[in-house]
């Protein structure tokens, strides 16, 4: 028996050990900081992970107390946690710790209290983990739900802008067409048109807010992107001593994407170089710059900040990687999901997205995306010389909004055609099954019947009594797979001019010759 005693003592003591050992590995490689503490607070154990988390060498945490890691706003919740006795876990506890260059962290403490033999308190193992990504991603989120619910707004409040703009613009439009008007009159006449040309610029960027989310694609002018992006902040930057250029190298084919999407990249790259040089001296301009190569076309925004420092060329498209706000040691709020997000907006348009230096040491961000093959077919109506009407072709007007529907059926009489007014979508499909057309005219947004149901019916009726559709939008687009579901020839954003107006109706009757 002693014998057997004696060959097994070894054996436990071993295993003791190498369980010790195996546990202390699991500390060490542990993703979180551990502590142990004795009963008085001071610090008897500190794992490697306290030098990466908050910067401090294990050693020399040891017999310091576990006060002088904490903030001193948060000082007395520690204190009540830890230094007055308690037996009970701490779970789930939110505090402020410091870190070795004096900045503070957010991090969450969970602990167990460590009893000897006779269950009085020795002291506690303290977890500690980081909450710096975990409120970033809750601050994201808060903030994507609140831009969300803002972008709703301003989508309706801009479709409701299109519809007044539009019927505005249209009459001014027919008046300056009177040829006895008087010379003065049609002064105040092309004065109150830039008025609603310029209301109508300010609704496009509303739109260009709202449209944030979508993914709907569409033809895109990158050009006049870019300039409806600038627009937003330029009054602004300027106010504080910053200079925005924009340069449009050279004509740019147009791009197919989500135009509010690519519309927040190039305004968070903008809004980023203004954080570059807000606070630099000396010259604070950014460059915008728009052109082709090849059938790529880019966006370019080029800064006179301090450049990206050269250990951030690989991570700066990391998410949470930041040079703003408390992850970067900066004033300047971040939460180093902005250009991880634009990066993933680029590549889901098959784009991509670049850093360098600038001309002047500061940052250069470059977007590419594949350009449309042509630029022919978006100028097209703007461009080409309008030609014969189409005597006698009739036209039926879907129009819920009672001022644009009049301007419409006068416009389009008083260019030679035949117009048949509708105001409500139940009724406009009754007349599609009952009389014949040549071509329909269709806003979305109806109260009674949505547009796209309209469009259907014109759609399912046969070959050769189908007339032609147009569809009429203040708010939303259509993608090419619902236009060609649809059967519409093409689609008008209001507000638009008559002359824009009497293009596309043309265009679209001469693909199918009227009856």
């Amino acid at each position: 028996m002693t014998e057997d005693t004696a060959v097994d003592r070894p054996t436990e003591g071993s295993n003791l050990k190498d369980s010790e050992r195996k546990y202390r590995l699991l500390i060490e490689l542990a993703r979180q900081g551990i502590l142990a503490i004795n009963a008085a607070g001071d610090i008897t154990f500190a794992n490697t992970y306290m030098k990466t988390f908050l910067g401090h060498d294990p050693a020399t945490l040891v017999n310091r107390s576990i006060l002088s890691l904490v903030e001193s706003d948060w000082a007395p919740v520690v204190s009540e946690l830890f230094l007055k006795g308690r037996v009970e876990p701490v779970e789930q506890e939110e505090v402020r710790l410091l870190r070795a260059d004096g900045k503070t962290v957010e991090c969450l403490l969970n602990a167990g209290p460590m009893l000897d033999d006779s269950g009085a308190l020795e002291g506690y193992t303290i977890s500690i983990t980081d909450l710096s990504e975990t409120k970033s991603l809750r601050e994201q989120l808060y903030e994507s739900e609140k831009m969300s619910a803002i972008g709703r707004l301003a989508g309706g409040i801009a479709h409701e802008f299109n519809n007044i703009h539009g019927a505005i613009q249209g009459y001014v439009e027919l008046m300056l067409r009177e040829p006895t008007l008087a010379p003065q009159v049609a002064d105040d006449l092309r004065a109150v048109r830039n008025l609603v040309r310029r209301a109508a610029h300010i609704t496009q960027q509303l739109q260009v807010f709202a449209r944030r989310e979508t993914r709907t694609t569409e033809t895109v002018d990158l050009v006049d992107l870019v300039n409806a992006n600038v627009d937003i902040i330029e009054k602004e930057y300027a106010s504080q001593g910053i200079t925005v250029k924009v340069c449009h190298r050279e004509e740019v084919r147009p791009v197919r994407v989500s135009a509010g999407r690519i519309g927040q990249v190039i305004l968070e790259l903008i809004m980023n170089a203004h954080d570059a040089v807000i606070d630099k001296g000396g010259e604070k301009s950014i460059t915008v710059e728009t052109g082709s190569e090849g059938e790529r076309v880019f966006v370019r925004v080029i800064d006179t900040g301090r450049g990206v420092p050269s250990d951030a060329g690989k991570r700066i498209f990391d998410p949470f990687y930041t040079t703003k706000g408390a992850l970067g040691g900066s004033n300047i709020p971040g939460t180093g999901l902005g250009l991880s997000v634009a990066r993933a907006i680029i590549q889901d348009h098959q784009g991509s997205i670049e850093v360098g230096s600038g001309p002047n040491g500061g940052a250069c961000f470059t977007i590419w995306l594949p350009g449309e093959k042509t630029r022919e077919s978006q100028l097209q109506t703007r461009t080409a010389a309008f030609g014969p009407v189409a005597i006698g072709a009739s036209i039926m007007i879907v129009e819920d909004e009672t001022h644009i529907a009049q301007m419409l059926e006068r416009a389009l009489s008083g260019a030679g055609y035949k117009v048949d007014l509708t105001f409500h979508g139940q009724e406009a499909v009754r007349k599609i099954h009952g009389e014949s057309f040549d071509l329909v005219l269709v806003d979305l947004q109806l109260p009674d019947l949505p547009g796209e149901k309209v469009l259907e019916e014109v759609a399912g009726l046969p070959d050769g009594i189908r007339p032609v559709a147009i569809a009429m939008t203040g708010k939303t687009a259509l993608e090419d797979a619902e236009m060609a579901r649809l059967r519409v020839s093409r689609v008008v954003r209001k507000p638009f001019h008559l002359e824009t107006l009497f293009h596309t109706v043309y265009a679209a009757l001469t693909e199918k010759p009227p009856r």
